[in-house]
C-alpha cells in the first residue's frame, strides 16, 4: 500500500510485538486523550483543517507466567470536526482496534481500521476500513497482509503526535 493509512496503529502494533513479554498480571488499562484541533486529513487531494476535537487511545496489557505478553489499543475520534479550503465542513469519526499476542520470540498482530469523513450538505463523504494481519516468527520472519480493505476516496491522515 502506498499510501499511510488511518491512523498510526501499524507503530504501536510494530512497538507492541517488541515489548519482551513478562510475567505480569494484567495491568490497569492507560488512557490518552489529545487534542486534535490543527491536524489535517487529506481526502482526494484537499486538505481538511480539524477545527476540533480530541483522539482517545486507550490500552490493555496482560503478562502471564509463561511470559506471553497481550496488548489491545483502542483508539478513537472523538467530536472531531474539520473544514475544507473550499469552505466545506466535515465531521471525522472512526479509530482503530488492534490486539498483539506476543510470546518468546513470536508474535501475532491484527489491526481493524474505520475512518469516516462525513460531508455536510453537499460534500461528499469518505469511508476507509481495514483490517491487516502482521506476525513475527520464532526466526524473525515477519509476513503482513491486508485480509480486509475498502475506501470511496483517497484518505490519509498524518501521525497524530
Amino acid at each position: 500500500m502506498s499510501r499511510r493509512l488511518l491512523f498510526p496503529a501499524l507503530a504501536l502494533v510494530l512497538a507492541g510485538s517488541m515489548v519482551p513479554a513478562v510475567a505480569l498480571a494484567s495491568s490497569p488499562e492507560t488512557i490518552i486523550r489529545q487534542d486534535v484541533t490543527g491536524q489535517t486529513v487529506v481526502c482526494n487531494g484537499e486538505t481538511l483543517t480539524v477545527t476540533s476535537g480530541t483522539f482517545q487511545v486507550v490500552t490493555h496489557e496482560t503478562g502471564t507466567p509463561s511470559a506471553a505478553y497481550h496488548l489491545i489499543v483502542e483508539g478513537n475520534a472523538q467530536g472531531v470536526k474539520a473544514v475544507a479550503s473550499s469552505g466545506a465542513t466535515y465531521q471525522i469519526p472512526g479509530g482503530f482496534w488492534i490486539e498483539v499476542n506476543a510470546t518468546p520470540g513470536a508474535s501475532t498482530n491484527t489491526e481493524t481500521d474505520v475512518l469516516n469523513v462525513i460531508g455536510q450538505g453537499s460534500a461528499p463523504n469518505f469511508t476507509v476500513r481495514a483490517v491487516v494481519h502482521t506476525t513475527l516468527d520464532a526466526n524473525g520472519n515477519a509476513t503482513a497482509f491486508i485480509d480486509h480493505f475498502t475506501a470511496t476516496g483517497n484518505c490519509a491522515v498524518p501521525p497524530v503526535g
